[in-house]
């Protein structure tokens, strides 16, 4: 009998710990304010930071500004394929899952936004 609560002491705790990490992973944002306090499902995310960034740039705003914003929020190397740029982040969502978020656009030769859209998923075991 001791044994046996042994054991569920010792389950409960294993589980208040997990559940406590979990916790704080799924409250702890280190995203930048343009992909914080996103939804969690994953599609509502998506949604949600394309509004944001077609709301604080739009077609035809500055691309001088979208980068000097992207470098104050720290998201980090700007990479490019063709004529696409790309910044991404990665942020635990929970102890074994991660959340990327990555912003990407392309601009015209007078530095001229023409699209932005963001991507978000979510990625585990």
């Amino acid at each position: 009998m001791r044994f046996l609560k042994i054991v569920a002491v010792l389950t409960g705790v294993v589980i208040a710990c997990g559940a406590g990490i979990d916790l704080f992973f799924r409250f702890h944002s280190p995203f930048p304010p343009l992909a914080s306090g996103l939804p969690h499902r994953a599609d509502e995310a998506e949604r949600e930071f394309n509004r944001r960034l077609n709301e604080r740039f739009p077609a035809n705003s500055s691309e001088a500004i979208l980068k000097t914003v992207l470098k104050q929020e720290g998201w980090g190397e700007q990479r490019t394929l063709q004529d696409t740029h790309y910044v991404s982040l990665m942020s635990y969502a929970s102890l074994i899952i991660k959340a990327k978020a990555t912003i990407a656009w392309r601009a015209n030769n007078e530095g001229r936004l023409i699209e932005i859209r963001g991507r978000y998923g979510l990625i585990g075991p």
